[in-house]
């Protein structure tokens, strides 16, 4: 489902043992943060904008009247 879509990123998380609670099923303060700070490095990438060429188009000498 993901191939189809463009605007899905996934994220690499490498948490361990010591980032959930006592039974293992949800993230602690220090999973937490490691998650905010991923996705926040992640948002910076995307919203950072690309120095791109622009297209140049030639000029005519002679234009044409579109009428």
């Amino acid at each position: 489902m993901m191939k189809t879509a463009d605007n899905v990123k996934t994220i690499q998380a490498n948490v361990g043992r010591n980032d959930f609670t006592l039974h293992g099923l949800h993230l602690n303060i220090s999973g937490k943060e490691k998650m905010a700070e991923l996705i926040g490095e992640n948002i910076k990438k995307l919203m950072t904008r690309k120095e791109e060429t622009p297209i140049i188009l030639k000029w005519e000498e002679n234009q044409k009247d579109p009428t």
